[in-house]
């Protein structure tokens, strides 16, 4: 057997812990679409807490940079008094960020590298490491521990499972993915984790870096109901459809990892004649946002992070007011005992260089607001109370916590 099929063998074995455990939790995970913002905000500040706690516990640097904070009574409208840590933080203070004394940026780097060249795999039999795509120059090394990979693939699976089961249209679900081709980037490891999933039907990959006719006859042949792609991906795709070279009939389109440009949106769902829908998300935090079908917008999840709208300065805005950025900090889910990497750089807060048009100073929870239903698959169109444009956002008054009315 080569070393790349025995790699596989043993994270095929490896992943069957996360499998069941997303049987378990996604159907409560798509519930809490529909919290009122209250709730979810109560969630993301237990959650908030619980992670401050870990960071400061069980990271050298965190304790330190923490050391005057009481994260016992922190709650997100604490989000300016929590330090921001770059990437280059990240980087630079690897070893001392991390709260599993096993773990170096040396061991991380290695395990990457087998990665790439023999497939995925776990590291120590429990972290997935991912990177950035070093656009900024200067990549960027994070490790998801056994929980904070789950909360990954829960948020942004769960939208996809509220809309069907309560719009119909799960049987047969056949999902298609054109996405990096190592599993070292996010859009790649995490369907392969949790493909085979009976929520989320047969799936399949293919990379990128294919070239277009092969990506063509490969999705002919599969027929996917669902497609997800880069959306620079995705529009060369409508221009294969258009040509009649690809002939597929996705019910749902799904775009990340890129601006989804309006002349782009417009040109994809006049192809496919569906509306599109677009994820933002980062290696380092997870799904921040995304919208839903018949939504320009981006929804947040507001109970993954804490959002600040603030000026071109990074100065908090007042309510009602357009902003330039958004900050954001993640309160991931923390009830396990050892966080990761980016456990704790995603929770207190590092502040991302530009990304896909919007500025975003992470500190992990996990949610969205109430989606949109599309008209066709999924029925009446509900609105969500709290839609945002990849251009803007503006802060909502308080009011605008209350649930979504059909």
């Amino acid at each position: 057997m080569s070393a790349q099929a025995a790699t596989g063998s043993e994270f095929d074995a490896d992943r069957q812990r996360h499998l069941r455990a997303f049987a378990d939790r996604l159907s409560v995970e798509a519930d809490r679409l529909t919290w009122p913002l209250e709730r979810l905000h109560a969630l993301r500040d237990e959650r908030l807490r619980a992670l401050l706690r870990t960071a400061k516990g069980r990271s050298p640097w965190h304790a330190e940079r923490l050391a005057g904070i009481d994260v016992d009574a922190v709650t997100g409208a604490d989000l300016a008094a929590l330090p921001t840590m770059t990437k280059t933080d990240v980087m630079e203070h690897w070893d001392e960020i991390v709260t599993d004394r096993r773990l170096t940026l040396e061991l991380a780097e290695a395990h990457l590298e087998r990665v790439a060249s023999e497939g995925p795999a776990y590291l120590l039999g429990e972290y997935q490491v991912v990177t950035t795509g070093g656009s900024s120059g200067r990549r960027g090394v994070f490790a998801w521990d056994f929980e904070g990979w789950l909360g990954f693939g829960l948020s942004r699976e769960r939208p996809t499972f509220w809309l069907r089961r309560h719009g119909g249209g799960d049987r047969g679900v056949r999902r298609a993915f054109v996405a990096a081709a190592h599993s070292t980037h996010p859009t790649a490891i995490l369907p392969r984790t949790f493909a085979g999933s009976p929520q989320l039907g047969v799936g399949r990959s293919f990379p990128v870096t294919l070239p277009l006719a092969e990506i063509v006859e490969g999705l002919n042949r599969f027929q996917p109901t669902d497609l997800f792609a880069y959306p620079s991906m995705m529009h060369r795709l409508a221009g294969e459809m258009t040509s009649g070279r690809l002939s597929i009939s996705p019910v749902e389109l799904n775009c990340g990892a890129e601006p989804l440009l309006p002349d782009a949106r417009a040109q994809i769902e006049a192809a496919f004649g569906r509306p599109v829908m677009n994820l933002y998300a980062a290696a380092e935090a997870g799904v921040i946002a995304r919208s839903y079908p018949g939504s320009a917008g981006l929804h947040l999840n507001e109970d993954l992070a804490v959002y600040e709208p603030v000026d071109a300065d990074m100065r908090p805005v007042a309510a009602g007011t357009t902003a330039a950025k958004r900050a954001s900090r993640t309160s991931r889910d923390a009830s396990r005992a050892r966080s990761s990497t980016t456990a704790t750089s995603r929770s207190i807060c590092t502040r991302s260089a530009r990304r896909s048009a919007v500025d975003v100073r992470y500190s992990s929870t996990r949610c969205a607001r109430r989606p949109w239903a599309p008209t066709s698959r999924y029925g009446r169109r509900r609105r969500s109370t709290r839609r945002r444009s990849r251009e803007s956002w503006s802060r909502p008054s308080r009011s605008s916590g209350s649930p979504a009315r059909g």
